[in-house]
């Protein structure tokens, strides 16, 4: 658990702990970390690791939010399109904003990509809680689009959104974490993007 006492920090010593944290994240995974790593890292006394948190899937955890957090903030003026603009307009603007965040929060992303590279069953739950968060995301833009008479009714908005998702959260995900460029990875979206949108015949 995520202890009050760490909520209480100031936001300067808190971005540090998980600045530091994301970094020894993003380096070891999170299988390989240990409370030693992230007492290193941070430069807090072991006394006061368990004073903010309980292990280091709570440090985790909290990484997990704070990009989250972030990244939100940074989509939200984006998705507030959905249902004024085709869909496909919106996805692409999202898609292109979210390979931007990337680049400008290396370490926070590639933190968050430990939770798509483990077997430990507690992150699987917390990979399924975002993939589900994900869907219901886009499954609501793809809905407001038919409300809106851009996209046909016809369209199953279940199956677009999960196949959606797991183009962003895997296959351009796994790219990134290659090393590919901002441009790389916008014209693979794109390519993707125009099969979604005019089909294969």
């Amino acid at each position: 658990m995520i202890k009050e006492t760490f909520t209480r920090l100031s936001a300067a010593k808190k971005e540090n702990i998980i600045q530091k944290s994301h970094r020894v994240f993003a380096e070891l995974g999170f299988d390989s970390v240990t409370v030693r790593d992230i007492v290193q890292a941070t430069e807090i006394p072991r006394g006061s690791f368990y004073q903010y948190f309980d292990s280091t899937l709570d440090v985790f955890n909290a990484c997990l939010e704070d990009i989250s957090q972030k990244k939100l903030e940074f989509m939200q003026p984006f998705m507030m399109d959905a249902g004024q603009k085709p869909f496909i307009v919106v996805y692409k603007t999202l898609i292109e904003k979210g390979i931007e965040f990337a680049m400008l929060h290396p370490l926070e992303s590639k933190s968050a990509l430990v939770l798509y590279n483990t077997a430990n069953i507690e992150l699987l739950n917390i990979k399924y809680d975002f993939e589900a968060r994900g869907v219901a995301l886009i499954k609501d833009m793809i809905e407001k689009d038919q409300k809106s008479g851009f996209m046909s009714s016809f369209v199953d908005a279940s199956v677009l959104a999960r196949m959606l998702y797991h183009f962003n959260a895997f296959d351009l995900i796994e790219k990134f974490k290659l090393g590919h460029t901002s441009d790389e990875l916008m014209a693979y979206a794109e390519n993707f993007l125009n099969i979604i949108e005019n089909g294969i015949n």
